[in-house]
Parts: C-alpha cells; structure tokens; sequence
C-alpha cells in the first residue's frame, strides 16, 4: 500500500515543482558555492520519494513471493523468482552507477553533451533526472 501511495505522489510532484532559477549575472556566481534553491529542494525531494518507492516495491514483491508460496507455490519456484527479483534489482542499480562512472572517466562526454543545447547541464542533466544514484546527487 505504501508502494502504492508513494507512486501516486509522484505526478502530484511533479506538476508542484518550482521553476528553474535564473542563472547568476556574470561575476556574481561563486564557484564551489552550493546555492540552495527551492527547485534543488524539489529535486532532492523527488529523488527521495522515487527511491523510497523502489525500495517499499522490492519489499512488497518479496513479501509478496513469500505469501503466495505459504498458499501452494513450490519452495523452488520461489527460488526461481526470488532470483530473477535480485537480477532485476541489481540491474536497476547498476546500470545508473555504470553511467556515472563513465560520465566521470571521461569528460569529455560532458563537453559534448553541454554543446549540443547550449546549456551547461545538458544531456548530463537529463540522465541525472532519470537514474538518481549517490555518484549522481
């Protein structure tokens, strides 16, 4: 059920999110500044509910497994998909951190990605947005 309310919540998120900020005037912005912005707090925040759905619908699948094998289901059949919900989880994560990693070994994928719509974020961005990990707050 909490799985449930938590994805729910998700599009109600997204249609409150605040505007993006303008960029700084030139000279104004100070690097290495963590400026701190109602969008940023949006964006924290629906990362956090989006991982925190994932992990109550691992945890519902699970018990879930477990339920249906005390009405009947073959202990090896729960196995087998017990298995195949730790091969989708691990993908899950890996396939985000594997692009975190890449994007981090070779910059100039970065570059690439800022020049092809002008922006400084880019391609970058957008892949942050989608896969959330720690290498990618």
């Amino acid at each position: 059920m909490l799985a449930m309310c938590l994805a729910f919540i998700q599009p109600i998120n997204a249609f409150l999110r605040p505007k993006k900020p303008e960029p700084a005037p030139e000279g104004e912005e100070a690097p290495g500044k963590l400026v701190v912005t109602p969008r940023r707090v949006w964006e924290v925040g629906h990362r956090l509910v989006a991982m925190a759905s994932g992990m109550v619908a691992v945890v519902a699948l699970s018990s879930g497994l477990h339920q249906i094998r005390e009405k009947g289901m073959s202990m090896d059949t729960e196995d087998d998909l017990r298995i195949a919900l730790g091969v989708w989880v691990a993908l899950l994560v890996a396939l985000p951190v594997a692009r975190a990693v890449q994007l981090a070994c070779m910059p100039s994928q970065k570059a690439d990605a800022s020049l092809e719509d002008g922006s400084s974020n880019g391609k970058v961005m957008e892949m942050a947005a989608l896969h959330p990990t720690p290498l990618n707050p």
